[in-house]
Formats: structure tokens, sequence, C-alpha cells
């Protein structure tokens, strides 16, 4: 039964996607800044191509793990939604360079987010949760800038632009891991915190019934 109860808990699909924007924003502002021939056309055909293959995990793990059994998964609708989003990314994908800054500011919008739940997570463990508040507050505040001004900001601040791609990228990914190292933490806490609790009570004075001996039980049977 623990091991079914932390299995429900952890989402795999949800984990892998927030590591896979996280580093594509890393490697698309490192790139940018450190690879001065680089195109952002490139970058169209690799986010083309994570949707795709992200997408293609989700649609067979819906099947093959019959996730159709659980009401609450829609891992079937986000795999269909996400392949035909990588096919048009890839099909379109010069059209989609003049609107770049469109899916790179949803990306940090959504890592804001994100970054904004770990908050929440840290902060119900006793973590130090103002840390990641600020972080997902600058990547909320940055990304309405980014879709409110869309052309002119990369254009005036472009190596501004990829310089923090590339940190929120890093940060993100290291942001991902010590909310699951914590969360590891937390459980074997609290699992041992309930351990403990169980046994104090098994320890607390209570009136036991008497146990008949099986031989006295089988005589008076007999009898």
């Amino acid at each position: 039964m623990k091991k079914g109860k932390e299995k429900q808990n952890f989402n795999l699909s949800g984990v892998l996607a927030a590591v896979l924007l996280f580093l594509l924003l890393g490697i698309i502002g490192g790139c940018m800044l450190f690879v001065p021939e680089m195109k952002l056309i490139y970058f169209c055909y690799v986010v083309g191509g994570v949707f795709l293959a992200y997408g293609t995990l989700l649609f067979i793990r819906y099947f093959a793990k019959k996730e159709y059994e659980l009401v609450s998964n829609y891992d079937f609708s986000a795999g269909l939604l996400i392949l035909i989003l990588g096919m048009l990314t890839l099909i379109r994908a010069e059209e989609v360079t003049g609107i770049i800054s469109v899916y790179l500011g949803i990306m940090v919008l959504v890592e804001g987010i994100i970054l904004l739940q770990h908050t929440i997570q840290i902060k119900n463990m006793q973590g130090i949760w103002w840390v990641t508040l600020v972080l997902s507050t600058i990547m909320i505040l940055f990304s309405f800038l980014v879709l409110l001004n869309i052309q002119d900001f990369m254009k005036d601040y472009s190596g501004f632009f990829f310089g923090f791609l590339f940190v929120i990228g890093i940060l993100g990914i290291i942001s991902q891991i010590l909310v699951a190292v914590r969360t590891v933490r937390y459980r074997k806490a609290e699992d041992l915190k309930q351990e403990e609790l169980l046994e104090e009570i098994d320890d607390l004075p209570g009136e036991k019934e008497e146990e008949i001996p099986v031989e006295d039980e089988d005589k008076d049977n007999i009898g």
C-alpha cells in the first residue's frame, strides 16, 4: 500500500516537463550568448522535436500504464496537444522564428508558475521558501515584459534576454532537484513521526483480553 501511495504522489510526466522546459531555456540562452553563428530557426527544430518526443511519450504512457482508468489523468489530451504543437512548429519553423519571443515568453511564464508552486511546497515543508518566491516573481514579470513588448525587447536587449534565459534555465533545474530532495526528506521524517506515534499508542496501558489456552479450549469442546 505504501509503495502504491508513493507512486500515486509522484507525477513523472509533470516533473519531466518542468525539467525539459528549464533545460530548453538554458540551452537556447547559452547558445545564443556563446555561439554567435547560432540561428533561432535551429531552436525551432529542437523545440519541435522535443515537443514531438514528449507528446509521444505521454501518448504511449497513457495506454501502457492504463492511465485511462484514472479519472484525474489527462496525459492523452496533453500528449496529443503537444504532438500537434510540435508538428506545427517543425512544419512552419521559419514563420515561428518571427514569433519566437512569444514561445519563449510563454515558456518563461510557465516556469515561473512552476517555481511558484515550488515555493508553496517548500513553505509547507518548512524550507527556505522566499528564494523561489523572489525568483518566480521575477520570471513572471519578465514574461509579461516580453509578451507585451514582443519585438522591441528582443532587438534592444537581446544580450540581457538570452542571458536571463540561460540563468533561469540553470536555476530552475537546481530548484527542481532541491524540491525533490526536500520532498524525500520530508516524507521520511513524516513517516518516522507516524511510526513513533503508533509505537506510543501501542505502549499505552490498556485492558487486554485474556487468551484462552488452546488445550483448555479443546478440552471444553470434548466435554
